[in-house]
């Protein structure tokens, strides 16, 4: 008897030790993603924009609606995402200082993505 629950203890402690490994191992993983999201740009009101690129934002408004409008200064670049009327997609735009669309962050080098593997 003394056999069995001295097994049974044994299993349950490393239960408990493999599940407390899992769990700091999924805090890493979730702070590490926060800080990886921190690209720079900060929110702004339209009326903080200049005229150019306040123009662009509201000629988006025809077909969308503003969800989040950020501005990175050194970069001189707006990230405008929009939320479409019609079928509720998310769409991001970046402008530049004219109000034109650029396609990527000129500046931003893409960096490969790094896979951590969890310890068993």
């Amino acid at each position: 008897m003394k056999k069995v629950i001295l097994s049974f203890a044994l299993v349950a402690g490393m239960t408990a030790m493999t599940h407390m490994q899992t769990l700091q191992a999924g805090n890493q993983i979730q702070q590490e993603a926060v800080a990886q999201d921190d690209d720079g740009f900060a929110e702004v009101k339209l009326e903080e924009l200049n005229p150019a690129v306040q123009a662009s934002v509201k000629a988006l408004l025809a077909d969308y609606e503003l969800k989040s409008l950020q501005h990175h200064a050194e970069k001189q670049l707006t990230k405008v995402i929009l939320i479409s009327k019609q079928d509720q997609s998310v769409k991001m735009v970046l402008l530049d200082a004219e109000g034109k669309e650029v396609k990527k962050d000129p500046v931003k080098k893409e960096e490969p993505v790094k896979l951590l593997e969890q310890q068993p």
